[in-house]
């Protein structure tokens, strides 16, 4: 039999065991890599968090204080004796109802991916945060004024959220 072969002979099964998936090749480097470090005693590299890792910690620090936010205007504007109160407590509420969805989905994939942030302490308007990821611990902070930016960001994103729901 050549080895360069393409043709099967027999029932072929020898011939079609040979074959490997990219996912399944991937898999195996993977786990001939482990056991290399493994045996040799060192400790094994584990990759940092990914990009959307890292935006899945930043929405799990910055929703809850936009929610924050939102629930202080709502409060303000109930008090207020204006025309259109009712609408605007209203599309608050559903903002409210989705930022709070929003919250729990991304505490969700945080527990499924196995990331547990800790808040560090806040100096001159920078807060700091501390996280674990697949054993690699790294930290991230946020300024006052990127919180400020951002958090007005996604609540525009959210009110533009319910109005284009209701236009169509």
């Amino acid at each position: 039999m050549n080895a360069n072969s393409k043709k099967l002979y027999g029932n072929g099964r020898w011939e079609a065991s040979r074959i490997m998936l990219p996912e399944h090749r991937e898999q195996y480097i993977e786990l001939m890599e482990r056991d290399r470090i493994k045996a040799a005693g060192l400790k094994p590299d584990r990759p940092p968090a990914s990009r959307d890792e890292l935006q899945l910690m930043h929405d799990y620090v910055l929703l809850p204080m936009a929610k924050k936010i939102a629930e202080k205007n709502r409060h303000q504007l109930e008090e207020k004796g204006r025309t259109l109160k009712p609408l605007f407590v209203k599309v608050t509420n559903i903002v409210l109802t989705r930022m709070q969805q929003d919250i729990e989905q991304v505490s969700i994939a945080l527990k499924r991916s196995n990331i547990t942030i800790f808040p560090g302490e806040s100096v001159d308007g920078v807060a700091s945060y501390a996280y674990k990821c697949r054993g690699h611990e790294g930290g991230f902070a946020i300024t006052r004024e990127y919180a400020r930016t951002t958090i007005g960001t996604m609540i525009a994103r959210y009110i533009d959220g319910v109005f284009s729901v209701n236009e169509t």
